[in-house]
């Protein structure tokens, strides 16, 4: 358990105050806010523990469970549903997989399948709140009081000389229905005409989906990752992912209330941040040391963004349509260390600035003028320096320009 700085381990050692009795964790977790407790599955049992207390509480046939507990969701309304499975309790051809509901501290079954081939299950709700369980037999949707709408055969393939058909799915918060084949790739079911098309075409398998607060869905697989935008480009941080940490499987995705995307893998916990870069270098230097430093920024009339390279003694702009390009200064006109800040009139057509003495540059045709050294008085005030203009007037009015110098 992290709280943001420190770990609380969990485990069957007898000897730690926080002691549960198995630890081999299967499938999901799940956190319920409204009796502030994580519920989740080990050794094919369910727990519940109390976050606050640490008291754990196992289910098991006395709270109406049949079987194993295979598969754990709680849905948009706060309800916790289970799929079980008593094949290990019967060993026989009449062993059945079902699905259940809490109710009153209890898990009553809603509907219930033949336990055919293997064993596995996925289950998840789509944006609707209709529930997809994914068998060896298809996948199949059911309302929340557990009556059968629908069966559909999304993928099939060869495992152990039995036949699967079971793809696990992932819905957009759009209810767009994604699936993973096992042969690899992303596809899109429609389930209006019952026709599939692939939107990502690869080899790699993937097991597990995850929508951010930007609308983009991350894709994982078994060392693969990609995220596709809310327009459908996707991104492979699959080798940057693999070249970072060391691991052989994802085995699951989240993302916290910080936008952060935490995998779980099998070497550990990697952490990714989802929300968007808010900065972008404009002016950029590719040159490194001594004399690279942009001073002050100021926007012209028409939202041109300007700022000063002191190493080139031009000013660089960019056009509100992006164009950039740069005004070269004169070579007698020394501002590149010297010029601290910019200082525009009230149109937003002129800049003043001040080097060994003060400028006025005209931002339109590149124009700038010198104003002779006996008009203006430099003031050090320890790390201010005040510009007073006499027999100058500055926008009609004598003024009195200050910045850091």
């Amino acid at each position: 358990r992290y709280d943001g700085h420190n770990f609380k381990v969990y485990n069957s050692d007898t000897k730690n105050p926080n002691f549960i009795k198995e630890e081999l964790f299967t499938a999901e977790m799940i956190f319920d806010d409204s009796g502030n407790v994580l519920w989740f599955m080990a050794n094919d049992l369910l727990f519940r523990l109390d976050v606050k207390t640490d008291h754990v509480i196992e289910y098991g046939p006395s709270k109406g469970l049949k079987g194993k507990a295979l598969r754990l969701l709680k849905t948009m309304d706060d309800s916790i549903y289970l799929i079980t499975d008593d094949y290990w309790a019967t060993q026989n051809d009449n062993a059945k997989q079902y699905l259940q509901k809490l109710n009153d501290d209890s898990f009553e079954v809603l509907a219930e399948i033949p336990r055919t081939n293997r064993g596995f299950s996925r289950f998840t709700q789509d944006a609707k709140g209709y529930l997809w369980w994914s068998t060896p037999n298809g996948t199949l949707k059911f309302d929340l009081k557990g009556k059968l709408l629908a069966s559909y055969v999304l993928d099939s393939f060869e495992w152990y000389d039995s036949e699967m058909r079971i793809p696990p799915s992932f819905f957009g918060s759009d209810n767009t229905h994604y699936y993973f084949p096992h042969d690899g790739g992303v596809k899109i079911f429609n389930e209006l005409d019952q026709s599939s098309k692939v939107i990502l075409e690869t080899d790699e398998e993937f097991g597990y989906a995850i929508q951010d607060d930007q609308d983009n869905i991350w894709f994982a697989g078994f060392k693969s990752l990609y995220r596709m935008s809310p327009n459908g480009d996707f991104i492979n941080y699959s080798q940057l992912l693999n070249t970072r940490f060391d691991f052989t499987k994802i085995n699951k995705v989240f993302i916290d209330t910080n936008k952060l995307l935490w995998l779980a893998t099998d070497k550990g916990l990697f952490i990714i941040r989802t929300s968007k870069q808010l900065f972008n270098n404009t002016f950029k230097s590719t040159k490194y040391g001594w004399g690279n430093t942009m001073r002050d920024i100021f926007e012209g009339n028409d939202g041109t963004i300007y700022s000063l390279c002191e190493r080139d003694g031009s000013i660089y702009y960019k056009r509100p349509n992006g164009k950039m390009d740069s005004i070269r200064l004169n070579e007698d006109i020394e501002l590149s260390y010297a010029a601290s800040f910019f200082e525009l009139n009230d149109d937003k057509t002129e800049v003043y600035t001040a080097g060994k003495n003060l400028y006025k540059i005209n931002l339109k045709y590149a124009f700038l003028k010198d104003f002779l050294p006996q008009k203006i008085s430099l003031i050090d005030r320890s790390s201010v320096i005040v510009l007073t203009c006499r027999n100058f007037p500055l926008n009609s009015n004598t003024s009195t320009l200050s910045g850091s110098q």
